[in-house]
């Protein structure tokens, strides 16, 4: 995280957050899908991935892995606030 970016109003950011990188390497790019691999720096794992689904699946579980349950991501499920 960029310390310059963070105004007073943005002081509900904890610099203690764990930071979780990737880097995407896209191989085709064909008919609206994409494949590729996903390289999870802190884990040192790199998987292919066949859709842009499928990416955005290996991503939400290692950042649930990395941030041990506090990442939470919107369902289908109503909760109430």
């Amino acid at each position: 995280m960029n310390k310059e970016l963070i105004t007073n109003d943005d002081k509900s950011i904890k610099q203690t957050a764990s930071t979780t990188t990737f880097v995407i390497k896209v191989l085709y790019c064909e008919n609206a899908s994409v494949q590729g691999y996903i390289q999870w720096l802190e884990d040192e794992k790199t998987v292919p991935f066949r859709s842009l689904m499928e990416l955005i699946h290996l991503m939400e579980e290692a950042l649930e892995k990395e941030g041990k349950g506090l990442v939470k991501f919107r369902s289908w499920e109503a909760d109430e606030a």
